[in-house]
């Protein structure tokens, strides 16, 4: 069926869904993150495909209805990307009210043939100095990566700042983000190579500065994709299900384990 951009709305707590659109005007997409702000949906962001390539997105829409979507941006400050986090934090202290961004995975252009013969060829890692001699195809995205930046934006998700480019925390996508009384608190994560997380991290500087908080028991294992959800008041959170692959010896991917568990991560 492939990606999808319907919507739907439920007005008695999930036993019952009516159909909204089945076709928004944004792109179909998955992995995409939506936040409500206001009586508003702010979207933004993800994965669809375009032709037989996939395309990543940047853009940011919004609706207080669920049919009719007005673009904020159609490209954010930061990069095109999926598999990101995304949370708004109300300050009770100066009643500013910020969205923020966290991680996932972008991508950047470069070569994918090389011709290892031809005159001056130079094989380079990083394709912002420009494209070698010895590229005779290039792709829009060539390469996928990880992030760790945080941007926020404090118009709803029309304009965005970088906040940080590099967070402490290590490069990952499909992590949890969330805000809690104490600041903003990501979880987990996946890198690519098998290398998951169950890490958990603090910023009460607004996502400038990051401090790891250090588990004294029990606590779910690494994973990512699972869902970070704050609870009323305070900083516990209940962390969801997600998922890790197995890697076999010599790299190979081995059996994708799905989690079906629930934890609370208490009071910091």
């Amino acid at each position: 069926a492939g990606y999808l951009q319907d919507v739907w709305v439920t007005i008695d707590v999930g036993h019952s869904w009516q159909l909204v659109t089945s076709a928004a005007p944004w792109p179909p997409r998955g992995y995409f993150e939506m936040v409500g702000v206001d009586g508003a949906l702010i979207l933004a962001g993800g994965q669809g495909v375009s032709g037989n390539s996939t395309s990543l997105f940047n853009d940011v829409w919004t609706s207080r209805d669920g049919f009719t979507w007005l673009t904020l941006t159609p490209a954010a400050q930061w990069s095109k990307r999926f598999g990101f986090g995304m949370t708004r934090d109300q300050s009770q202290i100066t009643g500013q009210s910020l969205i923020f961004v966290a991680g996932g995975i972008s991508c950047r252009a470069g070569c994918t043939a090389y011709d290892l013969s031809a005159p001056g060829c130079a094989l380079v890692a990083d394709v912002s100095i420009g494209t070698p001699q010895c590229c005779t195809s290039t792709s829009a995205c060539a390469e996928m990566y990880s992030v760790n930046d945080v941007y926020s934006s404090s118009d709803d998700g029309s304009t965005w700042t970088v906040v940080t480019s590099s967070a402490a925390f290590s490069v990952r996508s499909f992590l949890g983000l969330v805000t809690v009384e104490s600041g903003l608190l990501v979880f987990g994560g996946y890198a690519g190579s098998g290398a998951f997380f169950n890490d958990l991290w603090l910023s009460e500087d607004a996502g400038l500065t990051w401090r790891e908080i250090a588990a004294t028991g029990a606590g779910p294992g690494t994973r990512s994709a699972g869902r970070l959800v704050p609870l009323r008041s305070g900083d516990s959170c209940l962390q969801i299900a997600g998922w890790q692959r197995g890697y076999l010896q010599g790299g190979a991917s081995g059996a994708v384990l799905y989690h079906s568990d629930a934890w609370v991560v208490p009071e910091i």
